[in-house]
Order: structure tokens, then sequence, then C-alpha cells
């Protein structure tokens, strides 16, 4: 065979003449596979192809969520965090998370430009980079879209290299070519920046020191494809069976996102796919959230007198729920936007009707009327002979084409009915995966075409079909940089590296804080025990929790050195002072261990007991609450044990059961179902707290207080993680309302009064760090 596959040279590839005998392929050290990225306004979605695979693997991140937010949030003396981490920031501290990162690159940061997208963070005064705080409040940093949009890019290749091998094996993966999907409207410049993120974003990850020790030659290739063409794509392999050896079908994609829409028109056999026409603005979903919001804000300065388009957080509450409104009337001809504590006096509570949406949704179904008569007209300038008649299928994608108006404005115009056949939300991330492989064939991908040449082609696989395809007009998968343009990629590269082992930094230093605080909490609580009470004196135990209490109060000194060894040392020290100072705990802790390893060993044989057994899954009601007790059981036995990830493993499962209850038989099995939910979502929270989830404790303390609004527990440990959390002001929110509840909780006392400690020990920090920068 050929040394370089046409598939690597070209991207339009055709079948070898003749079959032949491949040569074996050299083995190589790393794992390699093509990437698609979906870089949508609100959330980035990746999937990965490698050889074996018949069709793109969806990537989760490390949530567990298909999605990922598109942020990037910012913190003082902190760690960046990136996606779900991120996207709370965008609420509580809006000035310092940047989203929308495809629209921020190669454009001018105007105030225009930030108010059309809902972005609030602070622009340089050159107009083309974001301001954030680093290392202080007084000391910005600047980063261009560029670097911004690198950032997220390296982070959801990490989920993809994980999601291949696996974090442990991280190292040895690489992915052969990266794709990234931009919108049809975008223009050269556009595309040019979002080439140089995926450069940055590649070499950071791979190349270098910092990264994972690729030479130049061997880092992984980077390029864009235009999100129309990357559905199409995917169209094509997910429906090959269904497409012709030699005749065509004719196939109208329409992609409706959150800021973008697209009309696209193609014919395509097994073999081959010709694109008749796109075209695309920058304009979608958002139009509709942004009218249903004006609508809000003018209710509440003509029922409230308050005008909340200066505030941030409120209007990010405020979008938020009207997409929530816009997503139910798809569904309901009427829905109710609610926002809680919107302001400190008021709450908002704003009825919209399913007439006055499709109003606000008039002017993208012009647009996108317009659109599907551009492609028409483009069509038939091609071919005079082709008319809409002869369209076999009117396909849509993307979450903004969810309203029923919208899809009858598009049948209108095409006179066809309405499919729906591909993922919307993960087709335009598998079309960029596809794409990758159809450049870049692995050596075995190679072989299998090269093998399958003489074959009939209803033999074929899809994979075997892949590397044949030609796709017209060839498609531009990158923009050429110039070598003063790698150079500066390198540069940022390298930027990108240190700030990641800047986090790296913060991430231990916050680790260790972490570790010594729990330690004082666990003595704290070790002491409270009957055991301890029966086995320790006294005075020894008064000694060990001042112990635990000097330790506390040293936590709170903000003069410390924030590094990681100071925190780790004071924790080796404590530990030192406890375990080795007082025989009679130390001999009970022995005690405790033993018994502790004693229960570990009956459980785990009775885990292997159970596995040996067939357990049929529950097939009634009753047999779903009693297995959902049995898991929750399991999950507070493994609490004790402190084994909390496991323990928080049980309890998930618990709830799944208790969900699956099909329409319960009585008030008796609702009224357990809630019982069981209820105790779930709190001991979901209890665990997720010790393991540091703290977003996932609060929802899941929202959750039980949706179950329960009357709940003290639940808002005790709402407050508790949102403390943790450093939300400081939701956090005396939630346990004020938990006082109120339970006016006589010592516990509630106790962390309100810690609370209150931290607040004023930021304050005093804040104090300091402003009367240095203007002086005494």
């Amino acid at each position: 065979p050929a040394e370089e596959s046409p598939a690597a040279a070209t991207g339009s590839t055709s079948p070898p003449e003749a079959p032949c005998s491949p040569a074996p392929a050299a083995p190589h050290p790393y794992t390699k596979y093509s990437v698609g990225i979906d870089l949508g306004s609100q959330f980035v979605r990746m999937a990965v192809m490698s050889a074996e695979q018949q069709m793109p693997a969806i990537v989760r991140n490390d949530s567990s969520n298909e999605q990922t937010p598109a942020v990037v949030a910012f913190r003082e003396g902190k760690e960046r965090t990136m996606g779900d981490d991120a996207a709370a920031q965008l609420t509580s501290q809006p000035a310092s998370a940047v989203d929308h990162l495809k629209h921020i690159v190669a454009v001018p940061l105007t105030k225009e430009v930030l108010a059309a997208q809902g972005m609030h963070f602070r622009v340089h005064p050159d107009g083309q980079s974001v301001e954030v705080p680093l290392d202080s409040a007084a000391e910005l940093a600047a980063f261009s879209g560029v670097q911004v949009l690198a950032m997220m890019l390296r982070r959801v290749l990490r989920f993809c290299r994980h999601s291949v091998c696996g974090a442990s094996s991280s190292s040895t993966v690489r992915p052969r070519i990266v794709v990234v999907g931009v919108p049809v409207y975008f223009s050269a410049e556009q595309r040019r920046a979002v080439q140089q993120a995926v450069t940055i974003a590649v070499e950071s990850e791979d190349g270098g020191n910092g990264g994972n020790g690729a030479a130049p030659e061997e880092l992984p290739a980077g390029g864009i494809l235009e999100d129309a063409t990357a559905n199409l794509l995917c169209y094509h392999h997910s429906h090959y069976s269904e497409l012709h050896k030699k005749d065509f079908k004719t196939i109208a994609l329409v992609d409706v996102g959150h800021s973008q829409c697209s009309v696209t028109l193609a014919m395509m056999n097994k073999t081959e796919v010709r694109v008749l026409g796109a075209a695309g603005r920058g304009t979608g979903s958002q139009e509709v959230d942004r009218s249903v919001v004006s609508d809000a804000v003018q209710f509440l300065k003509q029922k409230h007198n308050l005008d909340i388009t200066s505030r941030a957080k409120a209007m990010a509450r405020v979008y938020r729920e009207a997409r929530k409104c816009k997503e139910m009337l798809s569904m309901l001809e009427k829905a109710q936007m609610v926002v809680e504590a919107l302001t400190d006096e008021v709450d908002l509570q704003f009825a919209v009707e399913r007439p006055t949406l499709q109003a606000h949704a008039a002017t993208l179904g012009d647009t996108l009327e317009q659109l599907s008569k551009e492609v028409i007209a483009a069509a038939q300038a091609a071919m005079p002979e082709w008319t809409s008649s002869k369209l076999d299928r009117l396909e849509i994608v993307g979450g903004g084409l969810r309203m029923p108006y919208l899809q009858e404005r598009l049948r209108a115009v095409w006179d066809k009915p309405i499919s729906t056949t591909m993922d919307s939300s993960l087709s335009t991330a598998q079309g960029c995966a596809l794409l990758g492989a159809i450049r870049e064939p692995t050596a075995d991908t190679i072989r299998i075409l090269e093998s399958i040449v003489s074959k009939v082609d209803e033999a074929r696989t899809i994979m075997d079909t892949l590397h044949c395809l030609n796709v017209s007009p060839a498609l531009p998968t990158a923009c050429a940089l110039s070598e003063e343009e790698r150079q500066e990629c390198s540069r940022l590269a390298q930027v990108e590296r240190e700030l990641e082992a800047r986090d790296a930094a913060f991430i231990a230093t916050a680790t260790a804080r972490n570790s010594l605080e729990e330690y004082v909490y666990y003595i704290r609580g070790l002491m409270d025990t009957s055991e301890m009470q029966k086995a320790v004196a006294v005075a020894d135990r008064q000694a060990i929790l001042a112990l635990a209490d000097s330790a506390a109060e040293w936590l709170l000194d903000d003069t410390l050195p924030q590094v990681a060894q100071t925190y780790t040392d004071r924790l080796a020290k404590l530990k030192q002072d406890v375990m080795g100072g007082f025989p009679a705990m130390e001999k009970e802790l022995q005690r405790q261990a033993e018994e502790s390893k004693k229960r570990d060993e009956e459980a785990r044989l009775e885990a292997l007991k159970a596995q040996l057994e067939t357990k049929k899954e529950p097939r009634t009601n009753a047999e779903r609450i009693r297995f959902a007790e049995e898991y929750k059981e399991k999950g507070n036995q493994l609490f004790k044990q402190e084994h909390h990830q496991e323990s928080l493993t049980r309890y998930v499962q618990a709830l799944a059961y208790c969900m699956d209850l099909i329409h319960p038989d009585d008030d008796e099995q609702k009224k357990k179902k809630e019982e069981i939910a209820f105790s779930c979502y709190l001991n979901i929270a209890a665990a997720a707290t010790k393991l540091n989830y703290y977003q996932k404790a609060i929802d899941n303390c929202n959750k039980a207080i949706e179950l329960q609004p009357d709940s003290a527990k639940a808002y005790f440990r709402k407050g508790q993680a949102l403390s943790l959390k450093q939300e400081w002001a939701e956090a005396k929110k939630a346990l004020e309302t938990a006082l109120q509840k339970a006016p006589s909780d010592k516990a509630i006392q106790k962390e309100l009064a810690l609370l209150a400690k931290k607040v004023e020990q930021h304050k005093q920090k804040e104090k300091k760090m402003f009367a240095g920068m203007f002086g005494s």
C-alpha cells in the first residue's frame, strides 16, 4: 500500500482500484484517536473515535455530564475553575467568570458585544482582552479571548483522554487529530483565532515539559470544521444503511442553537456527499430569551418600581429562568417564571403564554425562512432542474428548534414533515470526530479498507466505508498559521502550562488545609462518642479537645504561608500530639480499627455472596421500596465506616430504586417514597460534603427542601456546604433559616458562630489588602 493514504492527504478519498496485502503497522507507544469538539455558546460537547469504533463515543466530563458549561472562572488567590464548577460563579461572581467563549475571539469586546451576549466580565483597556483577578484583586491579569478559549479546550481534551484510557494511564494517550466545530457565519479572522486556540490547547496538553512530552512532529493535528458540515457527516455516517450506492438522496439540515442558526442542503449516497448550499447567521434562540427577559424586567419596573438591568447576578438568574420557561412552553400553553429572593425585598413571579413566546420567535422564524430560500437558490443555481419538491428529508437539530412555532415555519417553507432522527445536542461533536477519522485514518482502518475492496458494497460495515467518502466542495479544515503565529502559540502554550502548575499548587494547598480541618472535626466528633468517653479519662479528653481547638484557631490565621507543606506539617504535628501522648486513646482506636477490619471482611464476603447469587430485579413497587431501603441502609453502614464514596454510590442506587416506582398504588407507598427520597438526598449531601463535592451537596439539599420545606437539617447541611464553598452570604441565609426552624439546636448555633468568624477573617484580610493598595 501507499505510504500516505488519500484520506490523510486530501480528506476526500476513493477506494483503491485493486486489493493488496497491507504491510504490518509499526507499533506505536501511544493510543491514538480522533477528537471532535462542539464549541457551543453555552456548552462544550466532546466525542472521540478510534479505529475499532463504529460510531463516535460521547465523552462525559468529571461530573459525568455529556455537556460542559463553556465557562472559565478566576478567583483571587485560588485556582481557575472551568465547566460545571465555574458555571456557579456566573451568578455569584459574574465579573470574574468568562462565558460565551467562541464569541470573544477576534472581535472587539465593546459594551454592545457584551450586552448582546449577556456577558459581565471586565474588559482590558485594549478592548481585546478580559481582565480577571489572579493573585490579588488589586492586580488584574489580562488574557486574550484566544487564551481563554484555549484554557477550556485543554480541559476538555483531558476529559477525552481520561475517557479513552482512564486518568491513571493518561500519559500514554494522545489524540491523532482534534477538530473543533465553528459556525457557518464565522469570519476568516474568527476561524484563524479558533485554530490558534486549538493549537495552544494541544501543545500545552501534549507538548513540552509541562505536557505529555510529545515532540513537535508528534503533536496531534488541530483543525476546524463548520458545524453544518459536521452535522452532515454525522447524518451520512448514522444513516449509511439507508443510502444507495449510486442514486442520491437530498437532505436539508436545519440547526438552531443558542446564538447561531444554519440551513444546509446536500445530496448524498453511500460514497459521496455534495453540499449544494449552506447559509447561517449569528442569531439563535437567545433572541427569544432576551425578549422574555425584557418582558420580565418591564413587569418588575411596573409592579415593584425595580430596575435590575444593572444587577448582574439578578439578570443572570432571570435569564436562567427564562430558558426554563421557554422549554416548558414547548409542551404547555402557559408557564410561570419564578425567582425567589431576586433582591432582598422582591420575588419574581411572572406568567408567560405560548402566543407571547411565538411573537418573540417571529424574527428567528423569518431568519430561518430567509436562510432556507438562500440555500434553495444556491442549489438551483448549481442544478437548474432541482426544486424543493425533490427534497427527501428535512432534518432538524439544535435545542433552539424545540419551539413548535419554528417547526411549523420550516414545514411551510419546505413542504415536508420534520424529521428528528439525530441527537440534536451531540451530532456536531460526532461529525467533527468523524472528520478526524476521515482525515487521519489509522493503520488499522487503512488495512480494513484495503481488505474489503473486493467485497460487495452490502457486506461493508459503517466503519468499513468511513474512509471511502468523497465530500465536495473539499473541506477546509485548518487555517495555515504563519511561523510567527506558531511561535506565539508556543509561547502562550508555555503560559498555560505555568497557569496549570499554579492551579495545581492552589489545589494541593486547599486539599492539605481541608485535611487538617477534617481531622479537627474528626477529633472533636471522636471525643463525643460513648466508646471514647468510656476508654479515655475526662482530663485526657479535655486535653485532646484543647489540641484540636488550638489547630482550629491556627487555621484562622490569615498570615500563614499559603503552601501545602504548611498545612501538611501542622497536621502531622497534631496527629503526633494526639496519637502519641494519650495511650488510652491509641488503644481504643486500635480496637476500633480491628473491628472495622472485621466488618470490612464480612462486607466483602457478603458482597461476594451477592455476586454469586442471581438476584432478581424488583418487579413490583413493594420490592422497589424494599430494595431502596436496603441500599440506603448499606449506605449508612458505609458512611459510619468513613467509606464516603461507596456510601454515596449506595444512596444514589437507593434513590434510583425509589424513583422507579410506577404509579404508587396507595398513599402509604407515596409517603414511603418521599421519606426514602428525602433521607437519600440528605445522606448524599452529607457524603458529598465529606468528599468536597460541595455543589452536589447543595443541589441535593435543595431537592430535600422541595420535599420537606420545614426541614432544619436540610437547611443546616446546605449552609455547611455553602460555607465550605465560601459562599458566605448564602450560607448565612441557609443557616439562619435552619435556626428559625430549630431555635434550640446547638449545632446550628455553633456553625453560625464559626461562619461569622470566617467572614470576619475575610473582611480583615480585605481591609489589609486595600490598606496596602491606597496607603494607611
